[in-house]
């Protein structure tokens, strides 16, 4: 049976998910990459795919994430932003968390017929989290887009 989170760890555990989504929307590799541990894996789950896009290990995480950062323009008002909610985080057994939240990606670039950013993707962040020397980090994040 898991159990809840709270207190300091509830709060840290939501920074993490804070610097992984704005360490990509202002093109801070090192802050995204740093939210993993040395070994984690970031498996992206696209409709339509054969099977998830899997990543594993700090190296392999920062050159994904320098591919597509360096298309960020310099600015500290980033045209895609990532937006986190409803995150649920509860205590498992062997002292990890089993974090889940919903996400959306706001394109600024694309407005609608009403001036509001577009959502470029939505999905769900599923996640296995550990307690580090360095603090709580990913050890495994499945992302799952919507249709």
């Amino acid at each position: 049976m898991s159990t809840e989170v709270a207190g300091e760890d509830a709060a840290a555990i939501a920074q993490l998910y804070a610097k992984y989504s704005q360490g990509h929307d202002f093109g801070e590799p090192g802050r995204w990459v740093e939210v993993f541990t040395p070994a984690g894996t970031l498996a992206l789950h696209r409709p339509g795919a054969s099977g998830p896009d899997v990543t594993t290990g700090a190296d392999a995480l920062r050159a994904k994430v320098e591919a597509k950062v360096h298309r960020v323009p310099p600015s500290d008002r980033p045209m895609k932003r990532h937006v986190n909610d409803t995150l649920v985080l509860d205590l498992l057994e062997d002292g990890a968390v089993a974090g889940r939240a919903y996400f959306r990606v706001l394109d600024h670039a694309d407005l609608d017929a009403s001036g509001r950013p577009a959502v470029a993707s939505s999905g769900i962040y599923r996640d296995r989290i550990v307690r580090t020397d360095d603090g709580w980090r990913f050890d495994h994040r499945a992302v799952t887009y919507d249709e």
